[in-house]
């Protein structure tokens, strides 16, 4: 199965909500998965590449314009795309993925250019239930407000102190959405 995940705006915590999910899978569903980095900096790939044998995640990360097809030549149960926020360049592979994820803010100062992401990038006929609307740090009402003005259903995400551990809330929250 592929799970792309994409920010509508950088700085949302696509690459930790990857580890996240990962772990999830490996740990409480006990499926093979791999971490894909697409994303421009390759920050998990180069990071998870240079840290000790300690350091490193449990799950195997690829990275480069190469890795999805290096991928899809393993066993993998369960693939997960990072594709930070550079949606343009990863769309296609977007669209082709079973499961569709954004990741986004609802600050005010990032409000609007989450509005103009969904303009630009996701369809009308995308926006009930075929992608999965996540967002950070938003309030009730902030929610409530962007729902109503965008025709989506957004699933608020519960504060992530380690994605390496998935606690209790953790759980609840990734079983409740996938």
């Amino acid at each position: 199965m592929i799970i792309a995940v994409c920010g509508a705006q950088r700085g949302v915590g696509t690459t930790q909500f990857c580890i996240m999910l990962a772990r999830y899978y490996e740990l409480a569903k006990n499926k093979k998965t791999v971490i894909i980095d697409l994303s421009e900096s390759l920050e998990l790939y180069r990071n998870n590449k240079l840290a000790s044998n300690r350091e490193k995640l449990c799950t195997k990360v690829l990275g480069g314009e190469d890795a999805l097809d290096l991928a899809l030549e393993e066993d993998y149960e369960y693939l997960i795309l990072d594709l930070g926020a550079d949606f343009i360049k990863h769309k296609r592979d977007f669209y082709y993925s079973y499961t569709k994820i954004i990741l986004a803010s609802l600050k005010p100062w990032k409000v609007d250019t989450f509005s103009r992401f969904l303009g630009a990038h996701i369809p009308e006929s995308m926006r009930c239930g075929e992608v999965l609307f996540i967002a950070n740090s938003a309030a009730d009402k902030a929610i409530a407000d962007f729902e109503k003005r965008e025709n989506i259903r957004i699933i608020p995400m519960p504060h992530l102190e380690n994605p390496m551990r998935i606690d209790r809330e953790s759980y609840g929250f990734l079983q409740g959405i996938l």
